[in-house]
C-alpha cells in the first residue's frame, strides 16, 4: 500500500519518524520533501505522490490546519476519492476550509501518547 503523508513543514521530524515506522512495516510512503525528485516541478511531484497513493495520512497540528499547502493536498485526496486517516498531534479546532474537506467522516486517530512515544 502506498501512503501519502500530509504534514506541515514544521512537523517534518514527526512525519519522518512516522514514515520510518510505516516503511519498517512494509508500507511505502510518499514524504515531501524527501520524495521530490531533483529537477522536477514540486507541485507536479506532490500530485503524482497523491495520485499514486491508496491512503493519505494527515498529521494534524495547528500548523497543518492553517497551511494552504496541506489544505490543497487534502482537497486533492478528497477529489480523487483517496481515504484519509487523520492523526491528531494536538488538539486543533479545524479551520472552516479543512472542516469542509474532512466533513465526510475520515478515520480519526488521536495520538494517545506524544509523538515521542511512537
Amino acid at each position: 500500500m502506498n501512503i501519502f503523508i500530509s504534514h506541515s513543514s514544521e512537523d517534518f521530524t514527526i512525519a519522518k519518524r512516522m514514515c520510518g515506522l510505516l516503511e519498517e512495516n512494509g508500507y511505502h510512503c510518499f514524504l515531501a520533501p524527501r520524495d521530490i525528485r531533483s529537477g522536477h516541478e514540486y507541485a507536479e511531484e506532490i500530485m503524482n505522490g497523491i495520485e499514486s497513493s491508496e491512503l493519505m495520512l494527515l498529521l494534524l497540528s495547528e500548523k497543518a490546519n492553517n497551511s494552504p499547502h496541506v489544505l490543497r493536498e487534502v482537497e486533492r485526496a478528497v477529489s480523487k476519492g483517496i481515504s484519509i486517516i487523520v492523526y491528531k498531534l494536538e488538539d486543533v479546532k479545524l479551520s472552516k476550509s479543512m472542516e469542509y474537506f474532512l466533513m465526510s467522516p475520515p478515520t480519526w486517530i488521536r495520538a494517545a501518547l506524544s509523538w515521542r512515544g511512537f
